[in-house]
């Protein structure tokens, strides 16, 4: 491959993108809140069935815990909206800036180019690669990251010839699906 001829994908990616890379990238968050809610739902369940069942206790003690248990669950549950409510809100602000870009990738590393400025980025400065079954992230730290939806590598053999490019000059740690 000639490295003076960059590989030029022109991306123009829409609120939807977004949101899937968004909630890919924070899809052990979200999991590990829905087994956190299912475990407080089971605990208020069984709080409240220890409420009809034992005898002894003071009906206060046990409404009590029953409430304690809920507020538990609504906080956890408005924690666990507000995480995705801000996948949404960053999505739609990734959405909003300035689209379409070029990006122009060589051995040198990668050029972004907009309507009102173009930045050039060596591999070096990328910490990582990541390639989904839809995107490539190029991650400049570890939550920053250049993302490329597949559907805008256009040519047959663009992807591959991208991902040879990544392959041969990235720096930092790479996952691929195919080499």
């Amino acid at each position: 491959m000639n490295p003076e001829r960059p590989i030029e994908v022109v991306v123009d990616a829409d609120e939807s993108d977004f949101r899937r890379i968004l909630r890919d990238r924070g899809r052990k968050t979200i999991r590990n809140n829905r087994i956190s809610l299912l475990f407080e739902l089971i605990v208020i369940i069984l709080t409240a069935i220890a409420t009809l069942v034992i005898v002894g206790l003071s009906d206060r003690i046990m409404l009590t815990a029953v409430l304690l248990f809920i507020l538990v669950f609504v906080l956890n549950l408005l924690v666990y909206a507000a995480f995705l409510w801000s996948i949404r809100s960053q999505a739609r602000e990734q959405a909003n800036s300035e689209t379409p870009i070029t990006y122009l990738f060589t051995s040198k590393g990668v050029t972004s180019v907009s309507k009102s400025i173009a930045t050039e980025s060596s591999w070096a400065r990328f910490v990582g690669v990541k390639e989904t079954e839809s995107d490539i992230l190029l991650f400049v730290t570890n939550d920053k990251f250049i993302a490329i939806p597949k559907r805008f590598l256009t040519e047959g053999d663009e992807m591959s010839k991208l991902t040879q490019l990544i392959v041969s000059n990235a720096t930092g740690k790479v996952e691929l699906i195919r080499t």
